[in-house]
């Protein structure tokens, strides 16, 4: 079907955000906040990998942990 439309589903997509940012300028305007939210995002998810190795887990991470741990096949 692409074929016939002449059109590549990737081009496409990968082309959208420039083109709708010349068409829309104001959809632009909250690039900055975005890449903020994006940073604090990715901050909270790296957080439990920079933890203490001796700081004591809680809550079902704990258990799950503990689990693996315990289990026959690890």
């Amino acid at each position: 079907m692409q074929q016939l439309s002449g059109r590549d589903p990737l081009v496409e997509r990968l082309a959208k955000p420039h083109i709708d940012r010349a068409k829309y300028p104001s959809f632009g305007e909250n690039d900055d906040f975005d890449g903020a939210m994006r940073e604090l995002i990715a901050g909270e998810l790296r957080a439990p990998e920079a933890q203490k190795p001796d700081a004591p887990e809680t809550g079902a991470t704990a258990d799950r942990t503990r689990l693996s741990a315990d289990s026959p096949g690890s």
